[in-house]
């Protein structure tokens, strides 16, 4: 009777020893998978959509992380004039697209390309920053106004060349303030302005 009792009793430690065991494997196994999936869960960022005119994929940053801009920072407020002067026309509408840091869509109809501000292409470096900070300042679906430039209308792909202003800031100069563009000084001779504030700061 007393070894049948041990024998029992030896046999339920051991299997309360392998519970035990396989209690912990389970737990040990757990972990990884717990862990694995808080890393991926986690590791989600948001990213900005910006429509290429031709390919229309969504820009990547192509640049380091550790090189990130905040642009919020990078917006400040200059002097500059914020009425349309001249004779060509005045656009006020909604920013339907952002091709680039110096190129946008006004209610879908007419492509704009800043006058004497220009931006990194899409294989230079700077250009997904320059996006993303225009698409800070003038957020698609927000009214913008284009002053069309008197004496160059149009460049030479059809487009209409102008200052745009997004609430109390022109995308020009913010652009060249901001450090993400550069002026086109060969067209200073040829653009309406050329004699402003920001545009002969920066060699006009």
């Amino acid at each position: 009777m007393k070894k049948r009792t041990t024998s029992k009793f030896l046999e339920y430690m051991c299997c309360l020893d392998n519970m035990k065991n396989g209690y912990k494997v389970s737990i040990i196994g757990v972990i990884p998978i717990v862990f694995v999936t808080g890393i991926f869960g986690l590791n989600v960022g948001s990213s900005l959509e910006i429509n290429d005119g031709v390919s229309q994929n969504q820009i990547t940053a192509t640049e380091s992380e550790r090189n990130e801009i905040i642009l919020e920072k990078d917006i400040v407020s200059h002097d500059v004039n914020l009425s349309c002067t001249g004779n060509e026309q005045c656009l006020t509408g909604m920013i339907t697209r952002i091709v680039d840091g110096d190129t946008i869509y006004l209610d879908e109809d007419h492509e704009i390309r800043l006058s004497l501000t220009n931006t990194p292409e899409r294989h230079e470096m700077g250009f997904y920053n320059a996006s993303q900070f225009t698409a800070v300042l003038c957020p698609v679906g927000t009214k913008a106004t284009v002053d069309q430039d008197d004496k160059q209308p149009y460049d030479v792909y059809g487009r209409m060349l102008g200052k745009v202003t997004c609430g109390n800031k022109v995308l020009n100069s913010e652009l060249l303030y901001a450090g993400h563009a550069n002026i086109l000084t060969r067209y200073c001779s040829t653009s309406e302005f050329s004699n402003e504030i920001w545009a002969e700061e920066f060699g006009c």
